[in-house]
This record gives structure tokens, sequence and C-alpha cells, in this order.
């Protein structure tokens, strides 16, 4: 839409009036990033909250369904998502939220007991899974040294076998498979290092538990826990596709480990079970 006015020196001029809305809204240059590791730079309308953003994410991932996604401002690469930004926040408020170091990241919601993977929506299960791995990596909740041999062997091996199923091998299609065929490149260097490769047991295990055993231990249990899986006709190589042997995997952390779906904002310190010492010599106060 155009209009005639009067220049300061009597000259007619045309004004465009989608400069003037432009000007009353500016736009951002926003990027937004998921937990599978792939990002977008987005432009956006200042003005708007993250109720548009969170429909355009939608869309831009191929979500059928994003009730259970949010968007957080995250501490780096691989932080905890924690800090959920309101959807009524407007979008020039929740890019100051994620001013770097910071990272605005649209997740999933942490998994609770009963949460699937779903069937019918591929992309929103790859990013569940994935929002999944990291709730396992990040949990920090007390697990007592029986549950170490059990629950995180059982955990980490699965998540192992999921990898397996879900990168197999490479992949033709040059730059459009590059991302998959690094990760098919990185799984495979992992193993032939015998998971003794800068990172590979960080991919497994939870930061708060390595401490439990040496590298070389871990590395030695999670690989013996795979192949012994694999043996029972379990998990691992008997032509299992990536959503099922990752469906096993996120059963047994919604299972094995208590409060899974807990937020834990402060670090946990475990404690000794013991009998409380009373001192007997002690006179009591009335």
């Amino acid at each position: 839409q155009r209009v005639r006015s009067e220049s300061s020196d009597g000259v007619n001029s045309a004004v465009d009036l989608r400069v003037s809305v432009a000007a009353a809204a500016p736009t951002l240059l926003l990027t937004v990033y998921v937990e599978d590791g792939r990002n977008w730079a987005l432009k956006v309308k200042a003005s708007h909250t993250l109720v548009q953003l969170h429909n355009r994410m939608q869309k831009v991932l191929s979500l059928k369904c994003a009730d259970d996604f949010e968007f957080f401002a995250v501490d780096g690469e691989g932080g905890h998502l924690q800090h959920i930004l309101s959807r009524r926040l407007a979008i020039s408020a929740a890019a100051e939220e994620a001013e770097a170091p910071r990272r605005l990241v649209f997740g999933r919601l942490n998994l609770a007991p009963g949460d699937l993977l779903s069937v019918d929506d591929l992309a929103n299960a790859q990013l569940t899974f994935a929002r999944a791995a990291r709730q396992f990596l990040c949990y920090e909740l007390p697990i007592s040294v029986q549950d170490l041999d059990s629950a995180v062997l059982d955990i980490a091996s699965a998540l192992l076998a999921a990898d397996k199923a879900a990168y197999p091998k490479k992949k033709k299609g040059g730059q459009v498979r590059a991302k998959f065929n690094s990760r098919v490149a990185a799984l495979k260097a992992d193993l032939d290092s015998g998971l003794m490769a800068e990172g590979a047991l960080e991919r497994y295990i939870p930061k708060a538990q390595l401490a439990h055993f040496s590298r070389e231990e871990w590395s030695a249990k999670v690989l013996g826990a795979l192949r012994s899986a694999s043996d029972d006709g379990g998990l691992g190589e008997g032509g299992w596709s990536a959503l099922v042997a990752q469906s096993v995997a996120l059963s047994l952390m919604q299972e094995r480990l208590p409060r899974f779906a807990a937020y834990v904002w402060a670090p946990v310190m475990q404690v000794e079970s013991a009998e409380p010492r009373w001192d007997e010599s002690a006179e009591p106060r009335w």
C-alpha cells in the first residue's frame, strides 16, 4: 500500500507504509538448537512471543505433535534443560535470556514413567530419545554400588546397542548424509578403541558415576554387558530397528532409575547409609 505525502521542500514523494511497519516491528536473527546437535538461524519478529516460534519450530522439525516441547535457556553445549522459558515471553526477551554463552534450546520436557517413543511421529521419537539419553547422562541422584553394576551398565550397553542400530554403516548421498556418516565413523572409532577414545565413555556413562571405576574398568564392563546381551538374544545386532533398540534403552531408564523424571537444581551428595550413633554420656536437655 502506498500513499502520497508532501515533503518539506514541496516535492511530492511516495512513502511505503511497509517501511513504517518494519521499523515498528524489528526482526532478530535467532539461533535455535535441538538436542541431537542440529541448529537453525531464524529471522523472527521481536514483538512475537515464543508461541509463534514454538509453532514455527514444530513445522521446521516436521513434528506431528510438540505439546511436550518447550524452550530452554541453556548454559552452553550439553547443559541441563532446566531454565524453562514461558511461551508468553516476547522473543526479544527470550533472546536476552539466551545470550552467549547461553543457548536457546527447543527441547522435550523430562520423560516420566510411561512415556514412549512415538511410532507414528519419527521426528518426535528422535528428539525424545535424544532427551532421554541426555537425561540419563546428566542423572545426579544417588545410585547404590549394586546398581552401578546392574542398572547403569544395562542402560549404558542398551544405549550403545541403540547407536549401533541407528548408525550401522555409511550411506551414499554426499553432503546430505555428511552428518549421519560422521556419526557412523565416530561410533566405529569408539568401538575400535574399546571405548577408550576421548569422550567415548561420556556418551554412555553418567558424568556423576564415572569416578566409581577406572576408564579401563568401565570400558570392559560396558562392552562385556553388550556382548552378554547380544549372546542372550536381547540387544545388539539381531536386525532390530533403531526405534526398537532405543525403546529398550528408554524402558530401562524408566524402570531402573529412581525418580528418573526429576529436575535437579543443586548438587546432590550421596551419604553413606549407617546406623545412627548416640552419645550416651551426654546429658539430655529438657
